[in-house]
């Protein structure tokens, strides 16, 4: 489906069927694979161009997000609130969950910074 604004960033999540998104907005949008005329959730809280999106390799209902806002989120698509927040000093533009790890989460910024961070 055409979005409004340009799109920088997807994310597949094979176990859920799922595809996020993200670009020239500050929301995330979710949509069903085998489906994608509607979202099926819009995950808020940046406040600037959402840059990366990433599913957690161990617990398909996060969703890491980072931003030019200078925050990485992990939403939790159960119940669409925030688990965990991440603050850099500038632009996030990277971010990865560990592989073999569940739940650690490392970023980095445009401030020189990797932040390890355990959600």
């Amino acid at each position: 489906k055409q979005h409004r604004l340009p799109l920088f960033c997807a994310a597949w999540n094979a176990s859920l069927s799922q595809i996020a998104v993200g670009g020239e907005f500050t929301e995330v949008l979710v949509f069903d694979a085998r489906n994608t005329a509607e979202p099926l959730a819009t995950l808020e809280g940046h406040s600037a161009p959402v840059r990366r999106v990433e599913f957690s390799p161990h617990t398909p209902s996060l969703l890491a997000t980072s931003s030019d806002d200078t925050t990485a989120l992990v939403h939790n698509l159960d119940d669409r609130s925030i688990k965990a927040s991440v603050s850099h000093k500038d632009f996030v533009r990277a971010l990865a969950w560990q592989p073999t790890q569940e739940g650690v989460l490392v970023t980095g910024s445009w401030d020189k910074t990797v932040l390890e961070s355990r959600v």
